[in-house]
């Protein structure tokens, strides 16, 4: 009976493991791990080049046929769980340490042995199983040449490895090592640098180097490559903090609620027992408001409202059982040790802080009750977030404009606002902050009257400035301010638009 006999190609594992003479290393193709070189220039500014080479000839290693090269990351993440980022990787026992780590059969390590006036590096390649080094090799060359040296050093790990590769096989690999190019040794030292950064978690850091060496160099792919990956787990760390801080927001808000319904019950024991819990719940309200002013308007309508509703509850509380008296910086409230622990808790404060805002009732400005209306008008009418606030908006939007019942609120607000401030005692120091103030609500009111296109009531407003406050020291903007309105110039003091604009509600 005849036998026929199958003939199968050499595959480049026996070519490996005839040049090896070992056969234990038989496998379907030889996995390799490039270490990061070491610097042994003395000049610790070349430290990054070392994580900048070993990715580049990871992937010059990884175009050739028959041999697997284990990924960058996973060499990092086994570096860190063997607490081993600043380490020898020429030392042998490190690299078979790390070898058998990452289930890898060949290591690549190498150093900078000089940096001046030439490059010189060193490479080795190491049986992981027996530590035999199979292949040693050094390049020499100046460092505005750099390509050449990584071509020679990627030539001469294949002959390490890959004995047999035909001209064919070689000419790939010297067509991707062309997509990747280098010609200063300063652009792969910046490279290293970005990758470290990434190692290191700062990830914004990391997108602005390597855009940095994208720009010197345009034709490096693999910095490209490696930009698009940090720029993708840079958007999923804003994913993951935002889906926190929004667990956060809710879970915080959802308390307060509950620590105000429980507090309104006892309104007896004091009322700055509630207050804290009130500001800091409109707060939340207002940065919701402040992160979605790019959505359309009936995302964040809702946030404006809640806000206000809060804020006019404080009034409201501060009015009924404070009395006459302003609520103004003169008072300490929870800013004194005494009063902590009647205000906000450690973890209500902490949860805050997450969330970007701190303890508002460090500064009793947040519950100045006309300052309060005065803001609450200018938030509706032209966008202005209210003056003691931390929270930033990206834009100013004309929220008037949602529903025409805002405009006259923000008018009766204004006018509480005045008669508020009417009715605080007037003793001489007390004086000149009232007229400061008033003075300041009054032009508040002309311009939003002339916002609302009621050019005669504007004027008016402030000519009352001018009758009631001769010795203000705004009398000359003020002047100028209503010439400015009559010549249909609509100018500030310094030319800038008399009234600042704001963009109309989506």
């Amino acid at each position: 009976m005849a036998v026929s006999v199958r003939r199968c190609p050499i595959q480049p594992a026996l070519l490996l493991l005839a040049v090896l003479h070992a056969p234990s290393a038989l496998a379907a193709s030889p996995t390799v791990t490039v270490l990061y070189f070491d610097n042994d220039t003395g000049d610790a500014s070349f430290d990054p080049l070392g994580k900048g080479l070993a990715d580049m000839m990871t992937t010059d290693l990884a175009q050739a046929p028959g041999v697997q090269v284990v990924e960058r990351e996973k060499l990092e993440a086994l570096l860190k769980e063997l607490k081993l980022q600043r380490t020898r990787y020429v030392d042998p026992a490190t690299v078979q340490k790390i070898g058998k780590g990452l289930g890898a059969e060949f290591a690549v390590a190498g150093s900078f042995v000089s940096a001046a006036p030439d490059l010189r590096i060193d490479v080795r390649v190491v049986r992981i199983d027996s530590g035999k080094i199979v292949k040693a090799h050094k390049v020499i060359g100046r460092k505005e040449k750099f390509f050449d040296l990584q071509q020679q050093l990627a030539a001469a790990l294949l002959d390490g490895l890959l004995p047999a590769l035909s001209v064919a096989e070689r000419g790939r690999v010297k067509e991707a090592q062309a997509k990747n190019r280098v010609d200063d040794v300063a652009t792969a030292l910046d490279y290293g640098k970005g990758l470290d950064l990434r190692d290191r978690g700062e990830l914004g850091a990391a997108s602005q180097q390597l855009q940095k060496v994208m720009t010197g160099a345009p034709g490096f792919a693999l910095a490209k490559s490696r930009y698009l990956q940090v720029m993708k787990q840079l958007y999923l760390a804003k994913d993951a903090r935002a889906a926190v801080l929004k667990r956060t927001d809710e879970e915080l808000l959802s308390h307060l609620e509950s620590t105000i319904a429980v507090r309104m019950k006892k309104l007896d024991l004091n009322w700055r027992m509630i207050l804290p819990a009130m500001v800091l719940r409109g707060q939340i309200h207002l940065k919701r408001l402040a992160d979605s002013l790019d959505r359309p308007a009936a995302e964040y309508r809702p946030h404006l409202e809640a806000y206000l509703k809060t804020e006019e509850e404080i009034v409201e509380l501060v009015v009924d059982l404070n009395g006459k008296r302003p609520l103004n910086s003169g008072y300490g409230l929870c800013g004194d040790e005494d009063w902590r622990p009647m205000c906000l808790r450690r973890e209500e404060l902490e949860r805050a802080a997450d969330l970007g805002l701190p303890d508002p009732m460090r500064n009793s400005h947040f519950v100045d009750l006309h300052q309060i209306l005065q803001d609450h008008a200018g938030l509706l009418i032209a966008g202005t977030r209210p003056y003691y606030t931390p929270i930033k908006f990206p834009k100013r939007i004309c929220f008037y404009k949602l529903d025409k019942s805002f405009a006259e609120r923000s008018l009766k607000l204004l006018d509480r606002s005045q008669a508020l401030l009417d009715r605080y005692s007037r003793d001489q120091f007390q004086q000149r902050w009232i007229d400061e103030e008033m003075e300041s609500q009054i032009y508040q009111q002309a311009m939003t009257l002339l916002r609302l296109g009621r050019q005669e009531d504007a004027l008016a407003k402030l000519q009352a400035i001018l009758t009631r406050f001769p010795k203000s020291a705004q009398f000359a903007s003020t002047e100028a301010a209503i010439r400015t309105i009559l010549t249909g110039e609509m100018k500030g003091p310094k030319g800038e638009p008399l009234l600042p604009p704001c963009e109309d509600p989506k």
